[in-house]
């Protein structure tokens, strides 16, 4: 079975699954009927029109129906869908987006952006392909918080609309509306400057008595990156700009129903980077003593746990060769200001007096920081990640015993291709790929599995 035979077999098969779990995170599906058989509002060489949130709007996608099916949602849940503008004219338009009688449902309105795809995906049958004459081009992507778009002649803006239906929320149908307002428009050289002018389309609502419940017992993780944070902003590492971003990025994971927060201790790249992503600072004082202060990744721990987030989880002791072999973790000295060269070479045995010199120091204050923090009990930790074929499944059984050596109380949880991984029981929780998962499954009981999700 290949993966994507393995890939439609499980999807087949957990279908309600993955239904229940998409709402337990918090997203109500939102499609029940077909939508009603009509046009988009027309006016003044304007077209405007809704989607819901499962259909993709392109730059030149063509206009849909002002009216939608209803959109069915649980209370305690969250629903989104799409209002659309087509500008036919030969200026740019300026549109501003607003939610009209939806308080209480605290309407979120963002403005849909559109990045670069140059290929569509190898690999992938045509009858699953979406976005077939619009790809290569531009693909709504980001989502960005303004309510106004301004669109160039014959393009479309689209704005997404988040709704939160609360838990008390009066069962049965209702509606809000959608205001489109045209603003400006800019002509040859100036800004045109007409009367604005408006469009409202309703938007039915249909609650259901179901009141979701927080998700349970179903740690979801998504890693980040922060050296990826700090080289697009181009500032500076743990700098006061990147904690304002990075509380940003942390927020809009839990946002999301990712519970579980990722947090560069050490640096987890292959590829020897010249600002890596370690918030632990390390001194060295001698030829094998180590200084260690924890105060960036009590920082990072702290907005994790304030956005609402109920695990932590924390690097690889151990980093994969690029052929086979096993490393000690890439650590780097470091302070409050710079970050400095590794402290030992990157090929030295992972199991030798060096990288086991560090472990000794490190694993104890390591511990008195989580017991400080109150997150012991619900963090998770990695020895290596991926150990395939026999050279690097005996470098990780050398790994894993240095680990239980020195620190017995630790249990650990890695990504694993190759099934014995799991059968030989070397790992606490092995995290099996999804194709080894579709066609072991019956082999590897009591195997964990990550799930990935959408954001709503």
């Amino acid at each position: 079975m290949n993966r994507r035979e393995a890939i439609k077999t499980i999807t087949g098969a957990g279908a309600l699954s993955a239904l229940s779990i998409g709402a337990t995170q918090g997203e109500t599906p939102v499609a029940s009927r077909e939508n009603p058989a009509s046009k988009a509002i027309e006016q003044n060489e304007m077209k405007f029109w809704l989607e819901t949130s499962l259909k993709r709007v392109y730059p030149t996608s063509p206009a849909g129906s002002s009216q939608l099916a209803p959109l069915l949602t649980a209370r305690a849940a969250k629903l989104s869908f799409q209002a659309c503008f087509r500008n036919e004219k030969i200026n740019s338009a300026i549109v501003k987006c607003e939610v009209v009688g939806a308080d209480d449902l605290k309407p979120v309105i963002r403005r849909v952006g559109f990045v670069p795809m140059r290929n569509i995906n190898t690999y992938v049958p045509t009858e699953e392909v979406e976005g077939i004459g619009f790809i290569p081009g531009l693909c709504p992507d980001p989502l960005f918080p303004e309510s106004t778009a301004h669109v160039g002649p014959h393009a479309n803006g689209v704005f997404w609309i988040s709704l939160f239906v609360p838990a008390e929320a009066k069962i049965g149908r209702r509606e809000i509306t959608v205001r489109m307002t045209l603003e400006n428009e800019f002509s040859y050289v100036d800004f045109v400057r007409p009367k604005p002018w408006s469009v409202e389309m309703t938007v039915p609502l249909e609650v259901r008595p179901l009141v979701l419940k927080p998700r349970e017992n179903f740690p979801v993780t998504n890693w980040i990156s922060a050296d990826s944070i700090w080289e697009h902003y181009k500032t500076e590492p743990c700098s006061e700009r990147f904690w304002q971003l990075a509380d940003g990025y942390i927020a809009n994971l839990v946002t999301h129903g990712h519970d579980v927060i990722y947090t560069p201790m050490f640096n987890n790249r292959h590829e020897i980077l010249v600002r890596p992503a370690q918030l632990l600072r390390v001194k060295r004082t001698a030829p094998d003593q180590y200084e260690f202060d924890f105060t960036d990744v009590r920082r990072w721990v702290r907005i994790a746990l304030r956005h609402g987030a109920n695990h932590i989880e924390f690097p690889h002791f151990f980093t994969p060769a690029p052929t086979s072999g096993r490393y000690p973790q890439r650590i780097f000295e470091r302070d409050a200001k710079s970050i400095g060269a590794m402290l030992w070479a990157p090929e030295i045995s992972a199991t030798g007096d060096t990288y086991k010199s560090f472990l000794k120091q490190f694993i104890p204050q390591f511990k008195q920081f989580m017991e400080e923090e109150k997150i012991l009990e619900k963090s998770f930790f990695h020895c290596a990640d991926e150990p395939d074929g026999d050279v690097q499944m005996a470098d990780y059984r050398k790994a894993r015993a240095l680990l239980k050596e020195l620190a017995p109380w630790m249990q650990v949880m890695d990504a694993m291709s190759e099934p014995r991984f799991a059968t030989e029981r070397l790992s606490d929780m092995p995290i099996p790929s999804i194709v080894t998962a579709g066609i072991r499954q019956s082999e590897l009981p009591g195997v964990g599995l990550f799930l990935l999700r959408p954001a709503p």
